[in-house]
C-alpha cells in the first residue's frame, strides 16, 4: 500500500477527499536545461554591456516615446541605426531601466522627505537666524 493508502486504512475514512495512488517508483521531473548558444551565433555567448553613448539614445528614445508607452519596438524605431543593438536587448535593457528608475523614485522620495522634516525642524530658526 502506498502511504496515502495507508492513512486511509487506519482512519477508516478519506474524510470525502478523492486521494490519488501514487507509486514509491514515480519518477521526478529533471530540471530544464538553458539551450547553449550556437558557436555560430555571438548574440547570446557574451554578456553585452551598453556604451555611455548608446545608453544616452536609449534614454532620448524613452523621452521621445514616453516611459508609459515606450516598447522595444517604438525604442528601436527611435534610436540611431546600431549592429548590435536586437529587439531583444532593448526589451531587456528597458526592462532594467524601469526597475532602476522604480528604486531611484523611492530612493530620492525618502531622501526628500528626510531632507524636507531636517528642514521644518530646524531650517526656520536658521532662516530667523540669517534674516537678522
Amino acid at each position: 500500500l502506498t502511504t496515502d493508502e495507508e492513512n486511509i486504512s487506519e482512519n477508516g475514512s478519506d474524510s470525502g477527499r478523492t486521494l490519488r495512488k501514487r507509486s514509491v517508483e514515480e519518477p521526478t521531473k529533471a530540471p530544464k536545461k538553458r539551450k547553449k548558444a550556437n558557436n555560430t551565433d555571438n548574440r547570446w555567448s557574451k554578456r553585452f554591456s551598453w556604451p555611455e553613448h548608446l545608453h544616452r539614445d536609449f534614454v532620448s528614445a524613452i523621452f521621445d516615446v514616453g516611459l508609459k508607452h515606450s516598447s522595444p519596438s517604438a525604442i528601436l524605431e527611435n534610436m540611431p541605426k546600431h549592429e548590435q543593438i536586437t529587439s531583444e536587448r532593448i526589451k531587456s535593457h528597458l526592462q532594467k531601466y524601469r526597475l532602476h528608475r522604480a528604486k531611484s523614485k523611492k530612493e530620492f522620495m525618502t531622501s526628500y522627505n528626510a531632507s524636507l522634516k531636517q528642514f521644518q525642524t530646524s531650517g526656520i530658526s536658521n532662516i530667523k537666524a540669517l534674516g537678522s
